[in-house]
């Protein structure tokens, strides 16, 4: 190892370095033998600064001392000499090191920052340089998956283009086939156009014979044996159930109202005319509202009852909710009233629920302020389990009916008139209502206040 000093000083310097970090000749030559972590390399280097500075003072001057108790003192007394004559000596020597120390120490401090630095710089890289493999190999693993992407992609719109051509040949037989169809369509249009002709030409003749008709009649119209009067009040045909109409129109008649200036509310009115208490009047020109919750019964209504306001809705004592309503196959069975649907099947086996639908609430105020203004001449309630609720939520100070009709008894098969509901009434009859006709199904209420006020204005103009 001597050979690798210039001088004696570099040589006391490293073995000094050696001593502090108990660090022998072997495993120096070992150390250059092996490759070791750069970052321990690092950490010896440290260690060796660290002795460096602990030693880079050196000084000439030593403390003397003796294990020898006799001599001790002469022995001291003699190093002190030794060392006073070789002082100009030793002293230079030791002040150069001392020099040469301060300079070699923060040169190689400064060193070991540039290495570190260089050492921290060159991991960076190489961890860039890792993280720039990573991300090329994510990259290629995206260009992998995007090409496999491609290639599925194609191989669908390969496919789909198969499967188009096959619709096509499809296509194309059914345009062979509506083209064939489209020949014989021709064909039976012009049969048909022949056959109108004819039918137009028969019109004609018809519409002749019509012509030739009515002028008869015209002419028989002119014999007073075949003339019919206006006037003649018992002259007419009853539609309602059991002729609750005709009661009707005898109260009308008596009590001197115009038929044509009656309004009504017909509540549950089902078929246009047959078992309907209002279309007499409306036949004679009278109209009003009528409310049916059955859809399938609008169409009907509208078309023989377009003077008046047709709702398709159910009465009840709020308006705008959404109800269920059980539609039966029986007319005038529909209802509101699940339990009372089912009951009517009971007692007649034909009967069953054939649909069931969710339908909007209108109540009878509702219906007197928004569509009528007032209330009603005739107001006719056949909504099956729900008479009673509806007949209670009236408010009978502003908008009180003249005439009630409403239905008294339970369903059945059979005669039912002795099961005549007393509620309803002695609820009327509560609100000043007189039962005037009991016709075994419905009864007919007349505001008993209304006659007695008439009475007393006829009173008073005698």
């Amino acid at each position: 190892m001597k050979k690798l000093f210039r001088n004696i000083e570099q040589e006391i310097i490293f073995e000094k370095l050696l001593k502090g970090l108990n660090i022998n000749e072997q495993q120096i030559e070992k150390h250059q033998e092996t490759s070791l972590d750069t970052n321990l390399f690092l950490l010896e280097i440290r260690g060796y600064i660290n002795s460096m500075l602990q030693t880079r003072e050196n000084y000439a001057y030593r403390y003397l001392h003796s294990h020898r108790k006799v001599i001790g003192p002469l022995i001291i007394f003699a190093k002190k000499v030794v060392r006073k004559l070789l002082k100009w000596y030793v002293e230079p020597i030791a002040f150069q090191q001392t020099k040469f120390n301060s300079a070699v120490t923060p040169a190689i401090g400064r060193m070991t920052e540039i290495v570190s630095e260089l050492t921290l710089k060159t991991n960076k890289i190489e961890g860039s340089y890792e993280e720039n493999q990573e991300k090329t190999m994510k990259k290629h693993e995206h260009f992998d998956n995007i090409v496999a992407q491609l290639i599925e992609k194609h191989d669908k719109e390969h496919d789909a283009v198969a499967h188009l051509v096959q619709k096509q040949k499809q296509h194309s037989d059914v345009v062979a086939q509506l083209m064939q169809r489209q020949e014989e369509q021709t064909s039976l249009i012009i049969k048909l156009t022949e056959e109108v002709r004819f039918l137009e030409k028969k019109q004609k003749v018809q519409e002749q014979l019509s012509e030739n008709t009515r002028s008869i009649f015209e002419k028989l119209d002119e014999i007073d044996l075949f003339k019919k009067s206006n006037d003649l009040f018992f002259d007419k045909k009853t539609h309602s159930q059991s002729g609750e109409d005709s009661i009707l129109a005898y109260i009308i008649h008596v009590l001197g109202i115009p038929v044509e200036s009656v309004d009504y509310i017909d509540l549950g009115a089902n078929h246009a005319k047959e078992l309907s208490n209002t279309y007499y009047f409306y036949s004679k020109g009278a109209k009003g509202i009528l409310v049916e919750a059955n859809s399938n019964l609008i169409p009907e209504l509208s078309f023989y009852r377009h003077r008046d306001i047709i709702l398709n809705k159910c009465v009840d004592i709020e308006t705008d909710k959404n109800i269920e309503f059980y539609i039966l196959n029986g007319d005038g069975m529909s209802t509101p009233d699940f339990e009372a649907a089912t009951s009517f099947c009971e007692k007649n086996p034909d009967l069953k629920i054939i649909d069931k639908k969710v339908v909007e609430t209108i109540s009878y105020s509702t219906i007197v302020e928004k569509y009528l203004g007032k209330a009603p001449t005739i107001l006719s309630i056949d909504i099956e389990g729900k008479d009673m609720e509806i007949l209670e939520s009236i408010d009978y100070k502003e908008k009180r009916p003249l005439i009630i009709v409403t239905e008294m008894i339970s369903y059945d098969i059979k005669l039912n008139y002795k099961t005549k509901k007393t509620d309803i009434k002695d609820f009327l009859e509560s609100k000043g209502y007189d039962e005037y006709a009991f016709t075994g199904i419905n009864s007919i209420f007349i505001d008993g206040r209304f006659l007695r006020e008439r009475e007393n204005q006829n009173e008073y103009s005698n």
